[in-house]
């Protein structure tokens, strides 16, 4: 296992990983490269970039986690659709035991997607205080230049237009390639402006200056790992170690030492790999030693070009699995086998009015019940109807903030929805 700060007893641990063109990139059978790094980050969410296909999602899936027994997921793959030409696109995995996927969107931009997931974290009580954490995954313009800035700033604009709409109180992770050069940067002044109302915080404090080729910055670099692309094909940087791309911003709220209910743990982020004396070297030179290994530093020489980062989150409360509603088994009413279709008609995530769509084959016109139930299983709303089809909305307002779960009489499935 590798430094990552004080661990606290529920640790949240967070990792990014611009993956450089996976699975087309050579070498062959990088996820079992992968497993390996992993094995021994040990991360719960792992934020990844230059995913090129399903198929490379799935295989990272299924081979790179099984160094663990937890069981992780991932989020819905989707092509690019802010160009149809660029194949890299995002994804988020995570360890299931402590976190449940609520959400997923995709806001197009001028050069890429920028990638949101709206997950719970799974903690004992949460049907009564719900931590939601808002994750977005990019991968901003690279190169120097006027334009190019400015394609950057437009990216974090859209994302921060974003952040405007999200609900007080959402413990927000932006993480990315950033292909940030300075702290001066048009984009990073953006994400960690104050006045916006989710205002963003680099984990490292104070870094107010150039970071390209910079010794005072030489811990924090993560690209190029390689200074030559014999082995690697044509393409990839080299160069070896001296920008600083690759951040994980988190909520203001989230410092150190904050009261929040999620919260960073002081000195945890990493470059890792990085021993901080690997200034314009491959990473895997034997002069580059320190707490990082030699054969730790190798696999992540061979990976990609590019160093992942990370950081711990702690929250007090307890983590544990969120207890599910069983499925209906019943015959519906009277003992009649009446199929119900019944679903959430529109968004899943409220905070006033949840409309629900239903439609009884053959019509059943008895009375039916709706049950909304908490994330532990417990009844805390029906509603009762007389109809065999119709679309209604639930006045929900008076359901605190959380995760749960709709259905209808003893025949249809439950749905899962967040109030907030």
């Amino acid at each position: 296992m590798y430094p990552l700060g004080t661990i606290a007893q529920e640790a949240l641990h967070m990792m990014f990983y611009n993956l450089y063109r996976y699975p087309s990139a050579t070498p062959g059978n990088r996820e079992l490269l992968l497993k390996d790094i992993l094995a021994d980050v040990q991360p719960d969410i792992l934020m990844v970039c230059e995913l090129e296909s399903e198929a490379g999602a799935d295989a990272l899936l299924q081979q790179s986690f099984a160094y663990t027994q937890d069981t992780f997921a991932r989020g819905t793959f989707v092509y690019n659709r802010s160009n149809e030409q660029d194949t890299l696109q995002q994804m988020v995995y995570f360890n299931r035991r402590k976190f449940t996927l609520l959400g997923e969107y995709v806001y197009p931009t001028d050069v890429r997607d920028i990638n949101r997931y709206t997950l719970l974290v799974n903690t004992t009580d949460a049907d009564k205080d719900s931590l939601i954490m808002e994750l977005f995954v990019v991968h901003l313009k690279s190169s120097t230049g006027t334009a190019n800035v400015r394609s950057r700033f437009n990216m974090a604009d859209t994302l921060m237009q974003v952040l405007h709409t999200i609900p007080p109180g959402r413990h927000v992770l932006v993480a990315g390639d950033m292909n940030f050069y300075n702290s001066s940067e048009l984009a990073y002044r953006h994400f960690t402006d104050t006045v916006h109302p989710h205002p963003l915080a680099d984990p490292l404090g104070n870094v107010s200056g150039t970071w390209q080729d910079n010794p005072a910055f030489a811990h924090m670099h993560t690209q190029a790992t390689r200074t030559s692309r014999a082995g690697f094909g044509l393409y990839g940087a080299i160069g070896g170690v001296d920008d600083r791309f690759d951040i994980i911003f988190m909520s203001r709220h989230m410092e150190a030492d904050s009261t929040a209910d999620i919260s960073y743990v002081k000195d945890s982020y990493k470059a890792y790999g990085n021993n901080g004396n690997c200034l314009n070297k491959a990473v895997n030179d034997v002069s580059c030693n320190g707490a990082y290994s030699q054969s730790f530093r190798q696999q992540l020489h061979d990976m990609s070009d590019h160093l992942p980062v990370g950081m711990t989150l702690f929250t007090p409360k307890k983590i544990g699995p969120v207890k599910q509603p069983d499925p209906d088994t019943g015959t519906g009413i009277a003992g009649r086998k009446a199929p119900v279709h019944f679903g959430i008609y529109g968004a899943n995530m409220v905070q006033h009015r949840l409309y629900v769509q239903w439609r009884m084959d053959p019509p059943v016109t008895a009375q039916q019940t709706i049950y909304i139930c908490n994330a532990v299983g417990n009844v805390v709303y029906t509603h009762h109807i007389h109809t065999a089809e119709a679309i209604e909305g639930l006045d929900v307002s008076g359901l605190p903030a959380g995760m749960y779960y709709i259905r209808i009489g003893e025949a249809a499935a439950p749905h899962k929805f967040v109030k907030y």
